[in-house]
Protein backbone atom coordinates (compact mmCIF):
# COMPACT_ATOMS: atom_id res chain seq x y z
CA UNK A 1 0.00 0.00 0.00
CA UNK A 2 2.72 2.41 1.02
CA UNK A 3 4.68 1.62 -2.06
CA UNK A 4 1.30 2.03 -4.42
CA UNK A 5 1.55 5.79 -2.26
CA UNK A 6 5.11 6.54 -3.19
CA UNK A 7 4.54 5.88 -6.97
CA UNK A 8 1.49 7.46 -7.02
CA UNK A 9 3.00 10.83 -5.88
CA UNK A 10 6.40 10.12 -7.80
CA UNK A 11 3.81 9.71 -11.11
CA UNK A 12 2.23 13.47 -10.29
CA UNK A 13 5.86 14.80 -9.30
CA UNK A 14 7.15 14.13 -12.96
CA UNK A 15 3.83 15.55 -14.80
CA UNK A 16 4.13 18.68 -12.41
CA UNK A 17 7.61 19.32 -12.95
CA UNK A 18 7.63 19.95 -16.64
CA UNK A 19 4.15 21.90 -16.08
CA UNK A 20 6.19 23.97 -13.62
CA UNK A 21 9.48 24.10 -16.45
CA UNK A 22 7.40 25.10 -19.28
CA UNK A 23 5.79 28.06 -16.48
CA UNK A 24 9.78 29.84 -15.95
CA UNK A 25 10.12 29.23 -19.55
CA UNK A 26 7.10 31.48 -20.59
CA UNK A 27 7.66 33.61 -17.94
CA UNK A 28 11.13 33.83 -18.91
CA UNK A 29 10.23 34.73 -22.80
CA UNK A 30 7.46 36.98 -21.56
CA UNK A 31 10.28 39.30 -19.56
CA UNK A 32 12.86 38.86 -22.38
CA UNK A 33 9.96 39.98 -25.15
CA UNK A 34 7.82 42.05 -22.96
CA UNK A 35 10.08 45.21 -24.24
CA UNK A 36 9.50 44.15 -27.82
CA UNK A 37 6.05 43.25 -27.12
CA UNK A 38 5.35 46.77 -25.67
CA UNK A 39 6.34 48.56 -29.14
CA UNK A 40 4.57 46.18 -31.59
CA UNK A 41 1.17 45.61 -29.79
CA UNK A 42 0.00 49.01 -29.89
CA UNK A 43 1.35 49.47 -33.51
CA UNK A 44 -0.04 47.06 -34.78
CA UNK A 45 -3.77 48.00 -32.97
CA UNK A 46 -2.85 51.41 -33.75
CA UNK A 47 -2.18 50.69 -37.39
CA UNK A 48 -4.84 47.93 -38.10
CA UNK A 49 -4.86 46.82 -42.23
CA UNK A 50 -8.58 47.60 -42.09
CA UNK A 51 -8.67 50.48 -40.25
CA UNK A 52 -4.98 52.01 -41.91
CA UNK A 53 -4.43 49.84 -44.69
CA UNK A 54 -2.29 52.81 -46.78
CA UNK A 55 0.15 52.01 -44.15
CA UNK A 56 0.42 48.87 -45.07
CA UNK A 57 1.59 50.27 -48.69
CA UNK A 58 5.64 50.18 -50.44
CA UNK A 59 6.59 51.58 -53.19
CA UNK A 60 6.46 49.51 -56.44
CA UNK A 61 9.38 50.27 -59.24
CA UNK A 62 8.28 51.72 -62.26
CA UNK A 63 10.33 52.49 -65.23
CA UNK A 64 10.16 55.99 -66.95
CA UNK A 65 11.37 56.22 -70.16
CA UNK A 66 14.68 58.78 -70.11
CA UNK A 67 13.89 61.80 -72.75
CA UNK A 68 10.84 62.51 -75.39
CA UNK A 69 11.21 64.36 -79.04
CA UNK A 70 11.20 67.77 -79.17
CA UNK A 71 7.79 68.02 -80.65
CA UNK A 72 5.65 66.16 -78.16
CA UNK A 73 3.24 67.95 -76.27
CA UNK A 74 3.47 71.24 -75.16
CA UNK A 75 6.74 72.61 -72.86
CA UNK A 76 5.79 74.37 -70.04
CA UNK A 77 8.52 75.42 -66.99
CA UNK A 78 8.23 76.42 -63.58
CA UNK A 79 11.04 77.45 -62.14
CA UNK A 80 13.99 75.11 -63.06
CA UNK A 81 11.80 72.69 -63.84
CA UNK A 82 10.66 72.18 -67.59
CA UNK A 83 8.32 69.60 -68.85
CA UNK A 84 6.41 68.48 -71.55
CA UNK A 85 2.68 67.20 -71.90
CA UNK A 86 0.32 67.11 -74.81
CA UNK A 87 -2.08 69.03 -73.40
CA UNK A 88 -2.15 73.40 -74.36
CA UNK A 89 -2.97 75.30 -71.07
CA UNK A 90 -5.73 77.33 -71.31
CA UNK A 91 -4.86 79.21 -68.03
CA UNK A 92 -1.78 79.85 -65.79
CA UNK A 93 -1.66 80.87 -61.79
CA UNK A 94 1.92 81.72 -60.61
CA UNK A 95 3.03 82.55 -57.02
CA UNK A 96 6.30 82.34 -54.94
CA UNK A 97 6.82 78.61 -54.90
CA UNK A 98 4.17 77.19 -56.67
CA UNK A 99 2.84 77.72 -60.90
CA UNK A 100 0.12 75.91 -61.83
CA UNK A 101 -0.92 75.24 -65.40
CA UNK A 102 -4.53 74.64 -66.36
CA UNK A 103 -5.93 72.89 -69.61
CA UNK A 104 -9.24 71.85 -70.98
CA UNK A 105 -11.54 69.06 -68.99
CA UNK A 106 -10.93 69.82 -65.84
CA UNK A 107 -6.69 68.64 -66.24
CA UNK A 108 -4.28 70.93 -64.82
CA UNK A 109 -0.79 70.60 -63.06
CA UNK A 110 0.71 72.42 -60.29
CA UNK A 111 4.45 72.27 -59.64
CA UNK A 112 5.67 73.96 -56.17
CA UNK A 113 9.03 73.98 -54.93
CA UNK A 114 10.80 73.13 -51.78
CA UNK A 115 10.91 75.79 -49.05
CA UNK A 116 14.10 76.30 -47.01
CA UNK A 117 13.78 74.74 -44.38
CA UNK A 118 11.68 71.98 -45.35
CA UNK A 119 11.35 68.53 -45.48
CA UNK A 120 11.45 65.45 -43.46
CA UNK A 121 15.33 65.88 -43.38
CA UNK A 122 14.98 69.37 -41.47
CA UNK A 123 12.17 68.27 -39.17
CA UNK A 124 14.52 65.11 -38.02
CA UNK A 125 17.86 66.87 -38.05
CA UNK A 126 16.73 70.50 -36.57
CA UNK A 127 19.61 73.42 -36.11
CA UNK A 128 21.66 71.73 -33.56
CA UNK A 129 24.24 69.76 -34.77
CA UNK A 130 24.29 67.40 -31.44
CA UNK A 131 20.52 66.54 -32.03
CA UNK A 132 21.37 66.22 -35.44
CA UNK A 133 24.13 63.40 -34.50
CA UNK A 134 21.86 61.55 -32.70
CA UNK A 135 19.35 61.36 -34.90
CA UNK A 136 21.57 59.98 -36.93
CA UNK A 137 22.94 57.76 -34.93
CA UNK A 138 19.22 56.74 -34.05
CA UNK A 139 17.81 56.57 -37.76
CA UNK A 140 21.34 55.00 -39.53
CA UNK A 141 23.30 57.30 -41.53
CA UNK A 142 22.45 55.69 -44.41
CA UNK A 143 18.69 56.48 -44.07
CA UNK A 144 19.52 60.14 -43.83
CA UNK A 145 21.76 60.42 -46.13
CA UNK A 146 19.46 62.58 -48.53
CA UNK A 147 15.90 64.17 -48.56
CA UNK A 148 14.91 61.43 -51.13
CA UNK A 149 16.72 58.38 -48.56
CA UNK A 150 14.71 59.39 -45.83
CA UNK A 151 11.98 59.86 -47.20
CA UNK A 152 12.16 56.40 -48.69
CA UNK A 153 12.60 54.81 -45.62
CA UNK A 154 9.90 56.26 -44.61
CA UNK A 155 7.87 54.92 -47.38
CA UNK A 156 9.20 51.47 -46.65
CA UNK A 157 8.20 51.49 -43.03
CA UNK A 158 5.44 49.16 -42.44
CA UNK A 159 3.29 48.64 -38.96
CA UNK A 160 3.99 44.49 -39.62
CA UNK A 161 8.28 45.29 -40.20
CA UNK A 162 8.62 45.06 -36.38
CA UNK A 163 9.03 41.74 -34.85
CA UNK A 164 10.19 40.01 -31.87
CA UNK A 165 13.42 39.18 -33.37
CA UNK A 166 14.12 42.64 -34.54
CA UNK A 167 16.76 44.79 -33.00
CA UNK A 168 16.21 47.41 -30.64
CA UNK A 169 17.22 50.14 -32.75
CA UNK A 170 14.72 49.15 -35.48
CA UNK A 171 11.67 48.63 -33.19
CA UNK A 172 12.73 52.07 -31.28
CA UNK A 173 12.70 54.42 -34.38
CA UNK A 174 9.81 52.10 -36.32
CA UNK A 175 6.83 54.32 -34.68
CA UNK A 176 8.61 57.76 -35.50
CA UNK A 177 8.83 56.66 -38.98
CA UNK A 178 5.10 55.24 -39.11
CA UNK A 179 4.39 58.71 -37.90
CA UNK A 180 6.45 60.58 -40.64
CA UNK A 181 4.55 58.20 -43.06
CA UNK A 182 1.34 58.76 -42.03
CA UNK A 183 1.59 62.35 -43.70
CA UNK A 184 2.06 60.50 -46.94
CA UNK A 185 -1.00 58.26 -46.80
CA UNK A 186 -3.87 60.72 -47.85
CA UNK A 187 -1.81 61.21 -51.28
CA UNK A 188 -3.10 57.82 -52.72
CA UNK A 189 -3.77 54.38 -52.42
CA UNK A 190 -0.81 53.14 -54.37
CA UNK A 191 2.74 54.27 -54.22
CA UNK A 192 5.42 53.98 -57.47
CA UNK A 193 9.21 54.77 -57.41
CA UNK A 194 11.22 56.13 -60.09
CA UNK A 195 15.13 56.27 -60.67
CA UNK A 196 16.02 57.84 -63.29
CA UNK A 197 19.34 59.86 -64.29
CA UNK A 198 18.07 62.89 -64.06
CA UNK A 199 15.89 62.67 -61.21
CA UNK A 200 14.46 60.18 -58.41
CA UNK A 201 10.78 60.24 -56.85
CA UNK A 202 7.43 58.98 -55.99
CA UNK A 203 4.15 58.91 -57.42
CA UNK A 204 1.07 58.81 -55.16
CA UNK A 205 -1.93 57.46 -56.71
CA UNK A 206 -3.24 55.79 -59.41
CA UNK A 207 -5.50 58.21 -61.78
CA UNK A 208 -7.64 55.29 -63.00
CA UNK A 209 -8.82 55.16 -59.38
CA UNK A 210 -8.81 58.86 -58.22
CA UNK A 211 -8.71 62.64 -60.37
CA UNK A 212 -5.75 63.43 -58.41
CA UNK A 213 -1.93 62.37 -58.39
CA UNK A 214 0.66 63.26 -56.82
CA UNK A 215 4.32 62.87 -57.60
CA UNK A 216 7.33 63.86 -55.67
CA UNK A 217 10.19 64.38 -57.98
CA UNK A 218 14.15 64.84 -56.55
CA UNK A 219 16.74 66.25 -58.44
CA UNK A 220 20.52 65.21 -58.13
CA UNK A 221 21.05 67.76 -55.91
CA UNK A 222 18.08 66.53 -53.26
CA UNK A 223 16.28 69.38 -54.02
CA UNK A 224 12.37 68.42 -54.20
CA UNK A 225 9.28 69.14 -56.51
CA UNK A 226 5.97 68.52 -55.42
CA UNK A 227 3.81 67.85 -58.78
CA UNK A 228 -0.12 67.67 -58.35
CA UNK A 229 -2.03 66.01 -61.57
CA UNK A 230 -5.78 66.66 -61.87
CA UNK A 231 -7.47 64.72 -64.02
CA UNK A 232 -4.67 63.57 -66.34
CA UNK A 233 -4.08 60.10 -67.62
CA UNK A 234 -1.29 57.52 -66.87
CA UNK A 235 0.09 58.14 -70.33
CA UNK A 236 -0.06 62.04 -69.98
CA UNK A 237 1.59 61.93 -66.67
CA UNK A 238 4.91 59.45 -67.93
CA UNK A 239 4.96 62.08 -70.71
CA UNK A 240 5.56 64.66 -68.58
CA UNK A 241 7.63 62.49 -66.48
CA UNK A 242 9.95 61.35 -68.93
CA UNK A 243 10.14 65.28 -70.70
CA UNK A 244 11.59 66.46 -67.02
CA UNK A 245 14.55 68.65 -67.43
CA UNK A 246 16.04 70.56 -64.13
CA UNK A 247 18.33 72.79 -64.85
CA UNK A 248 21.16 74.02 -62.01
CA UNK A 249 19.75 76.48 -59.58
CA UNK A 250 22.37 79.78 -60.41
Amino acid sequence: MENEKMAHRFLERKVLLPTIAAVFVLGGLTVYLFPTLKVIVPLRLKYTRNKSPRMYLVPKDRVVTDGVDSDSGYEYTSGNLRFRVPLQAIRTFDSEYAKAFVFADGKSVIVAGQKDGDGVLSALLGDDPEQAEAMRRFWGEENLRSEYAAVKTCLHATPDKGGIFSSRTELMRLPSMLLLKAAYSPLGDVIYQYETKRFRGFQFGNPQQGRAVFVYLFDMSDRLYRIKLSALDQKEIDLLLASVVITPRG
